[in-house]
């Protein structure tokens, strides 16, 4: 298969859709690999590194389209992009298709194209490309919440995260147990925060308990208590989402 890659149009998307490691595994397989100029950057891959594993560098995403079986992007395609797919091509693309717009969706529909949405990919019940960027993301909210916590960003209250003797550790209050919420309980815990973790299913609160630390309070999620905990936190993180559907709005501006 003629595999494309495509870079990321927007400068703070940093990812790249294939790394050489996977290129070369691909070209092995037997599988002709084409890489927009430039498009492993933000992730500190250099075109050199693409072609040494055997990918062909190509200059113009217009080369990708008319080259490529299969079109590879994680930014989601806009409407104007989809008129550059050609028929019977494949999109490997983060679609969103739960928040995506309803114009975009219908034209990828028309086209004669397969369109396959990167975050709903599973296997065994799981959403493995999903699990890894939510991993990430709930690492980095911690990492990000620390940052702001601290007294030279505007607003910052001066607070450390793992506290100090005499002076008590941060609250960091975590609306949602799934992997978002599991990594983020588990990296505050180990910073030395006072963790506390909502969620409406009692098996995820348990598995945090059970698996990161008995320490970490875990409270069934309502409107009572998620109130409760949004007063008492110093670091507030959002973690809630329902596969394939919109993620619900469960913190209000009157808790906030």
């Amino acid at each position: 298969m003629r595999i494309g890659i495509l870079k990321e149009p927007h400068q703070y998307e940093k990812r790249v859709s294939l790394v050489p490691a996977g290129v070369d595994a691909l070209v092995k397989a037997g599988h002709t690999i084409f890489i927009e100029t430039n498009a492993g950057l933000g992730s500190h891959f250099i075109d050199e590194e693409y072609r040494k594993v055997g990918a062909n560098i190509v200059y113009s995403a217009e080369e990708i389209f008319q080259r490529s079986e299969l079109v590879a992007r994680i930014t989601p395609f806009t409407e104007n992009e989809i008129d550059f797919l050609q028929d019977e091509q494949i999109l490997f693309n983060v679609l969103h298709l739960a928040v995506g717009k309803k114009g975009t969706i219908e034209k990828l529909l028309k086209k004669k194209i397969t369109a396959i949405a990167i975050e709903l990919i599973e296997k065994d019940d799981q959403l493995p490309i999903l699990q890894s960027m939510s991993e990430i993301a709930g690492q980095l909210a911690i990492q990000v919440g620390e940052r702001y916590l601290g007294s030279d960003y505007p607003n910052g209250r001066g607070i450390l995260l793992g506290g100090i003797p005499g002076v008590a550790s941060a609250a960091v209050v975590i609306v949602g147990a799934g992997v978002v919420g599991y990594n983020a309980a588990k990296t505050a815990y180990t910073r030395g925060a006072h963790v506390i973790v909502l969620d409406k299913d009692v098996r995820r609160l348990r598995r945090i308990r059970n698996e990161i630390s008995t320490n970490i309070t875990t409270v069934m999620a309502n409107e009572y208590t998620i109130a409760r905990g949004v007063k008492f936190a110093d670091l507030l993180i959002g973690a809630v989402q329902i596969k394939a559907e919109k993620t619900p709005h469960v913190i209000t501006e009157e808790m906030v």
